[in-house]
């Protein structure tokens, strides 16, 4: 197999590997229509500038789903909106930790407007940026392959 198409299945097989291990992070046996609706419930009233009702219900859809990137990313927003800035970083620092990759929509959601010229949000932009342009660089996706199969003993 030529280089170029091993680096294809490479990356076709870890995301398949980041999106298992994302679902098994979530728990076994838990009410996944539970979690949508009370995301959605969320969301709509973080659109609609409900900021208290918002953080109830992604706190709700976190007891639901811990360590759920997308609720901790839209607690950073609505914290954010609220003008709590340091409340906003600590939940988009979360979302990061937990696995939010979405670097551009970071960088341009009205939501985070008021966080950008905090350095502690360009901090955690940098990190960011990092782990993306890991999963991103074949090479590195080539190693990774490579680590998790010596250790499995492929």
């Amino acid at each position: 197999m030529n280089r170029a198409l091993r680096i294809r299945v490479v990356r076709v097989l870890l995301f398949v590997l980041i999106a298992w291990i994302g679902a098994a992070s979530q728990g076994v046996g838990q009410d996944k229509e539970a979690r949508e609706r009370i995301f959605k419930q969320g969301y709509d009233a973080l659109t609609a500038g409900r900021l208290d009702e918002s953080i109830a219900s992604f706190r709700k859809c976190l007891e639901l789903s811990p360590q759920d990137a997308d609720c901790a990313y839209n607690m950073a927003c609505s914290y954010t909106l609220k003008k709590d800035v340091d409340a906003g970083l600590e939940w988009l620092g979360k979302s990061i930790e937990w696995g939010y990759n979405d670097l551009d929509h970071l960088r341009q959601d009205p939501d985070l407007k008021a966080l950008r010229q905090d350095a502690r949000y360009k901090a955690l932009v940098k990190q960011l940026q990092r782990r993306v342009r890991m999963i991103r660089t074949p090479e590195v996706t080539l190693d990774l392959i490579v680590m998790i199969e010596g250790s499995m003993g492929f």
